[in-house]
């Protein structure tokens, strides 16, 4: 289904979150593997990128060395947007656009991926409340180079990320 830029699974629904905004959340079960998001957007250099309103740079990641890809504007603005962070996640990335579920999701369960598996270089840090018994209290713009993240999600990770953690 279309929901205004970014193509998102019907199964999916936005819904407000108390004392933290808005939310992804499932209508039905989800299984592993299943499309969850098709991101829509613009590459843009990071000038360019600089151009873009502010509130709208954290809906951006890098896909190479001073690229990114993400929104421009607020009506470009789609559900896909919502996708917040979890220190124990249930999607991540399948290549450069898609999000799928790396685990089954229950119907009702928030959808969430952790931020370490895309960067964005606007983003040096965010205070995280996700509540998993993991988590790491401050995601940070280095995260994906953490041991244990790679060990368990670096298949999930953004293509552009899995290309840094060979040159490392």
């Amino acid at each position: 289904v279309q929901k205004k830029y970014s193509l998102v699974n019907d199964k999916l629904y936005l819904k407000n979150i108390k004392n933290k905004g808005k939310g992804i959340f499932t209508n039905s079960k989800i299984k592993k593997g299943d499309i969850i998001i098709v991101f829509g957007g613009h590459v843009m250099t990071e000038r360019q990128h600089m151009k873009v309103p502010k509130i709208l740079w954290p809906y951006a990641y890098n896909i190479a060395d001073g690229i990114l890809f993400g929104i421009k504007t607020k009506k470009e603005i789609s559900i896909a947007e919502y996708l917040n962070h979890s220190c124990e996640p249930n999607c991540g990335f399948k290549n450069q656009l898609f999000i799928v579920a790396i685990k089954d999701i229950n119907q009702g369960d928030e959808v969430t991926i952790d931020y370490a598996f895309a960067v964005n270089s606007h983003d040096p840090y965010i205070k995280c409340h996700c509540g998993a018994k993991t988590c790491r209290k401050v995601i940070k713009y280095n995260d994906w180079k953490l041991p244990r993240l790679i060990k368990k999600y670096k298949q999930y990770y953004h293509p552009y990320l899995k290309e840094k953690l060979v040159s490392l």
